[in-house]
């Protein structure tokens, strides 16, 4: 449960899950950035923890964005105000949208407009669709703006594409959908050092249970830690041609031209930019050394056409 914040001077607010802050919500943002030229006062993103999803079907959904890297995006990239996060529990799931309004919208926030996407859902069972809200807050007057659906050629944006392309390791299309690289962040852990007896020295993260995984493999990415970006090659699986002795897959990160810096217990971000190749098994050590050698330039070919910030997210007009 997030601290939350009560009538502090708001006029126009999102409200969204907005799991991967992809595209699509930030058209959202957009909007109410440019409604508070109209009204004045503060902007406000009204998302839910934990993922509706949760309480919803008893199954907490793989995210694209934990909590966190949530609120520094909106906040501070897309220069919302404030986020708060609204407590959704049962008693919340079964709060009808009337009651929605008046209780949050109304007398919580006194807001005298509301941002929401074309598909969302409010009230028991999600009865409520965003015209039908939209009509609800028109008699209390307040207004509200549906925002559309945004279609690239890469196809329909949402959350749920998103996942479906990264677990099919199309990272391509899912950062065309999110508008930045996707990215999993963790704890350098201490390995074998088997990377390292190969010539190819990594750092090795067991990334968080509860995000999207991508599908296994080798990808070229980009890895920041301490506010310095590295380019780098990533293998995302169990190594099945050593063993590196865990149950469970961990992202290996290996540093290109350079000598890998300490990085043991810190914390790194890795942000995929394209899948090279499958994992696999080799026949030899001789064999896997000349594939991670050949890896290792191909993703430096392709990540020799991004400057060092491209792969962030970008600020909004």
């Amino acid at each position: 449960m997030k601290n939350t914040i009560s009538n502090e001077g708001f006029s126009v607010a999102a409200i969204g899950n907005f799991d991967g802050v992809h595209l699509g919500h930030q058209t959202l943002f957009s909007e109410v950035k440019q409604l508070q030229k109209k009204y004045g006062g503060k902007t406000l993103v009204i998302t839910f923890d934990p993922h509706p999803r949760t309480i919803l079907t008893g199954i907490a959904p793989l995210l694209l964005t934990s909590y966190e890297a949530k609120e520094h995006m909106i906040h501070l990239v897309y220069d919302i105000d404030q986020i708060d996060a609204l407590h959704f529990d049962l008693s919340f799931a079964s709060m009808s949208a009337e009651k929605f309004v008046d209780k949050i919208i109304i007398e919580k926030y006194a807001l005298r407009h509301i941002v929401v996407g074309f598909n969302f859902k409010i009230g028991k069972g999600g009865a409520t669709d965003a015209q039908a809200l939209q009509k609800i807050c028109l008699e209390r007057n307040v207004q509200t703006t549906i925002i559309p659906a945004v279609i690239l050629s890469c196809g329909v944006v949402s959350s749920t594409q998103i996942r479906q392309k990264i677990e099919e390791g199309d990272i391509v299309t899912a950062n065309c959908m999110l508008g930045y690289w996707y990215a999993l962040e963790g704890q350098v852990m201490a390995g074998k050092k088997i990377g390292r007896r190969l010539g190819f020295a990594t750092a090795n993260i067991i990334p968080p249970e509860n995000m999207v995984m991508p599908q296994e493999g080798v990808y070229a990415v980009k890895m920041l830690c301490e506010n310095h970006t590295y380019d780098a090659v990533a293998n995302y699986g169990s190594n099945p041609s050593v063993e590196n002795g865990l149950d469970r897959p961990i992202l290996e990160v290996h540093v290109l031209g350079q000598q890998l810096p300490d990085l043991y217990g810190k914390k790194i971000q890795v942000f995929f930019g394209r899948r090279i190749r499958e994992e696999r098994v080799f026949d030899n050590i001789d064999a896997l050394q000349k594939q991670i050698a050949y890896d290792c330039q191909t993703a430096d070919q392709f990540l020799s056409k991004y400057s060092e910030k491209q792969y962030l997210p970008k600020q909004i007009k």
